[in-house]
């Protein structure tokens, strides 16, 4: 059996090229690659000598915020276990 591996771990932002500056500079990465793909967005990708690299993409969305949830309620009662505590016995 192959083993899985993570090759980058995907930033959505507004501003990949400062955002992969940033992290280069804070992580001290030796690389930076940018490319364009056929839409004409501009990615950025910080690469390190080992680990995934970061990819920062380019999105339009303003929300802070991504919704994770599959919308069932067990997703919804697991939330609430995890964020509140146990309601009372009636």
């Amino acid at each position: 059996m192959t083993a899985a591996r993570i090759l980058a771990v995907a930033v959505d932002c507004h501003q990949p090229d400062l955002l992969a500056e940033f992290w280069s500079a804070a992580l001290g990465a030796g690389k930076t690659r940018t490319w364009t793909d056929s839409h004409g967005l501009t990615y950025r990708q910080v690469e390190f000598d080992d680990g995934p690299a970061l990819l920062f993409q380019p999105v339009p969305e303003e929300s802070c915020r991504q919704d994770v949830t599959d919308g069932t309620m067990l997703d919804r009662d697991r939330l609430r276990r995890a964020l509140l505590p146990p309601l009372p016995a009636p």
